[in-house]
């Protein structure tokens, strides 16, 4: 029962980091181009 909780909650996390590495490489290149 665990597991069945634990799963969809890896993959929101996961999907989360993705967006904020997505996010603050954008922040990076805009830096950059100032």
């Amino acid at each position: 029962m665990k597991n069945l909780l634990l799963l969809p909650l890896n993959k929101a996390a996961a999907f989360i980091h993705i967006i904020i590495f997505n996010i603050m490489e954008k922040l990076l290149n805009f830096k950059r181009y100032i």
